[in-house]
């Protein structure tokens, strides 16, 4: 029952995310954010695709900036693991944790106070993942182990007692009775909305407020958004712009770091669809060039002008394999076996190793003229 608990709640936060996000990006957008990324340039922008985790980096990484900047310090002993140097008197990591980073930055400041940040929790469920493959005994015992080995004297005991209380909340999380099938979420707003009520106040109950506010506090935010973002879509004695209205008045429940995330990314797509329009109307290079240069300035400009040479050569790629391999496949007295070997070499010759992940799905779906 404990485990059937567990699972419906991180399906209940799986939901949720799902919904919170708006429609994937279409490929040009991805496309400039991956060359904007290259390039070492400006903020990034998520993606959708992995926008709360994005978020939730951005957001931390402020808080521990604000935190550290004045009278505090960070030894050098304190700081991420690679697993592959990690050692324990309980022995290796199992494999399902082989070659990952141990997350989260243990901090101390100047008094040797532990600095509660989500990383402890990163942390926490890093070596609680393993569960299944090793005793619960044994997870429990590695984690007080690392921080022993990681923090100093009172920082240690200030972070076992977090532990401590971590443990007590996973425990009655597994026997939290939750009233709302996974699948009836999105019908049954009120008995969702009860859960995740539950949730917060469990988490008050053993962590505190402080600690619980740092390790879920976005988290909590984004799930309240999300979540009125689903009753204004099914109130349906709400007009579009009424809709549109009260959207606009939920989203200032959100931290401004994802405020200007949106807005961020909102002015990029409609700049991509913008200059789709232009492309379609036969407007000249360099009036999609100004368009560009007058949102993103003349650096982002470039770089989405090199964004549509790649794309530009990455279609005549696809095109040419698409005619060669049908030519192959044409092919006369000729097996079966000869062909595919002919065509594995034909995507040699055209793609990278890490290209031809996406030409397989391509191919299979046959969804070049999407390109």
């Amino acid at each position: 029952m404990g485990k059937k608990i567990l699972i419906i709640a991180s399906l209940l936060t799986f939901v949720l995310i799902i919904i919170f996000l708006n429609k994937l990006p279409d490929y040009e957008y991805d496309e400039y954010e991956s060359v904007k990324q290259n390039d070492n340039r400006s903020n990034t922008l998520s993606n959708d695709t992995n926008e709360k985790k994005a978020i939730e980096n951005q957001i931390q990484k402020t808080k521990t900036t604000q935190k550290t900047s004045a009278n505090v310090e960070q030894n050098e002993e304190i700081e991420k693991q690679d697993s592959d140097e990690y050692e324990s008197k309980y022995g290796e990591l199992t494999r399902s944790l082989e070659g990952a980073e141990i997350p989260g930055e243990l901090l101390v400041d100047s008094d040797g106070n532990l600095i509660v940040t989500s990383g402890i929790r990163s942390m926490f469920e890093f070596f609680m993942s393993a569960r299944g493959d090793e005793p619960w005994e044994t997870i429990v015992g590695r984690i007080k182990e690392y921080i022993n080995k990681k923090l100093p004297q009172k920082a240690s005991e200030q972070a076992q007692k977090i532990l401590d209380s971590y443990l007590n909340y996973k425990e009655e999380l597994t026997k939290a009775k939750f009233e709302v099938a996974v699948e009836d979420a999105n019908n049954n707003l009120t008995s969702l909305e009860d859960i995740l009520m539950q949730r917060i106040l469990l988490r008050r109950k053993h962590m505190g407020d402080e600690v619980a506010e740092v390790f879920w506090g976005l988290e909590e935010k984004i799930d309240q958004y999300t979540l009125g973002k689903m009753k204004i879509a099914k109130d349906k004695n709400l007009s579009e712009e009424e809709k549109k209205a009260q959207l606009e008045e939920l989203e200032e429940i959100l931290p401004e770091e994802v405020k200007e995330n949106r807005r961020q990314e909102k002015t990029l797509r409609d700049l991509a669809n913008e200059t789709k329009e232009m492309i379609k109307k036969g407007e000249e290079p360099e009036e999609i060039f100004e368009k560009r240069k007058q949102i993103l300035g003349e650096e982002g400009a470039k770089r989405w002008s090199e964004l549509d040479k790649q794309r530009s050569e990455w279609k005549d790629r696809l095109l040419e394999f698409k005619k060669l391999k049908q030519e192959i496949l044409n092919k006369k007295d000729v097996s079966e076996e000869e062909k595919n070997q002919e065509i594995e070499e034909l995507k040699d010759s055209l793609f990278l190793e890490n290209e031809k992940i996406r030409v397989n799905v391509i191919d299979k779906y046959n969804t070049y003229d999407n390109y």
